[in-house]
């Protein structure tokens, strides 16, 4: 895991406080950065800080993919 990877939260604390424009910016980030306002979003649901350049982890995109009917 990098550096950039261990500043992401678990998904579990702020995947249900996105909006759903975040979440479909996640679907389509895949393994690229994800987006400033995305960041932003998780920031404000946890407090925690997110670097710039964070990617989800295959565990969050494993866990993105199960929430795909939630996102449509």
């Amino acid at each position: 895991m990098t550096d950039i990877q261990a500043g992401l939260p678990p998904i579990e604390t702020w995947w249900p406080y996105l909006t759903i424009g975040s979440r479909h910016a996640i679907l389509r980030a895949g393994e690229r950065p994800l987006e400033y306002r995305v960041i932003a979003e998780i920031q404000r649901a946890t407090g925690e800080d997110v670097p710039a350049g964070v990617t989800l982890t295959d565990r969050d995109r494993s866990f993105v993919a199960t929430q795909m009917e939630s996102v449509d």
